[in-house]
């Protein structure tokens, strides 16, 4: 497991999805707990530790962890070279991208990354059928809580599948995609988040040389 060094709190494991959530669950049992996981995502906020309220204090918090070498090269230069995608699925940079997205208040597109996650894993026809309609009401109703920025001829084509129970592990995919993207909702608040750790990094050399 790669190691990343840069977090707040206690880390339990219910605050963090194992990247196994891509890994096929293989028996019915197994995947019975997708349903309860899905529910539990944004409940997690509680059990993360005091996280920072502001960009500002999350920038100081970052500071401290680079004053102190608790940021890696590794962890910086993995921000440098993969792409948002495959770094969602390492658990301790997506723990710490979270706790960005709290400072600037769009932690909707985390729940949303890791809801759907979870779901790509269920084999049942009908928990599936039942957790994509979790799903679609908790972020692509327009005006819910969690709602996720993305286009409504997706939205229309995800609840007509919902309404004819033709659903599979691809029904997100194309809002997954989008949202990745550079100029998604996920992929824009990613692409800053790693500009400021990045940034914190080289101006932390600049003044240690």
């Amino acid at each position: 497991m790669i190691s990343v060094l840069l977090s707040w709190g206690k880390k339990s494991r219910d605050c963090e999805l194992e990247t196994s959530l891509s890994d096929p669950i293989q028996t019915r049992s197994l995947h019975a707990d997708v349903a309860p996981k899905i529910a539990n995502i944004t409940k997690r906020a509680s059990s993360l530790g005091s996280p920072p309220s502001t960009k500002s204090s999350f920038k100081q918090d970052c500071m401290n962890k680079v004053k102190n070498n608790m940021i890696s090269h590794q962890h910086v230069e993995m921000l440098s070279t993969k792409t948002t995608s495959e770094l969602m699925y390492i658990k301790e940079i997506r723990f710490n991208f979270r706790r960005y997205t709290e400072a600037v208040y769009c932690t909707e597109v985390v729940d949303f990354w890791e809801m759907v996650t979870a779901y790509r894993t269920i084999l049942d026809e009908q928990l599936m059928l039942e957790e994509a309609h979790k799903i679609a009401f908790s972020c692509l109703v327009e005006g819910c809580k969690r709602e996720i920025n993305t286009n409504s001829r997706l939205r229309k084509k995800i609840f007509h599948e919902i309404k004819t129970g033709k659903v599979d592990s691809t029904l997100f995919d194309d809002v997954m995609k989008e949202i990745q993207s550079e100029d998604g909702v996920l992929g824009d608040a990613f692409k800053r988040y790693k500009e400021l750790v990045i940034r914190i990094d080289k101006e932390s050399n600049s003044v240690n040389t």
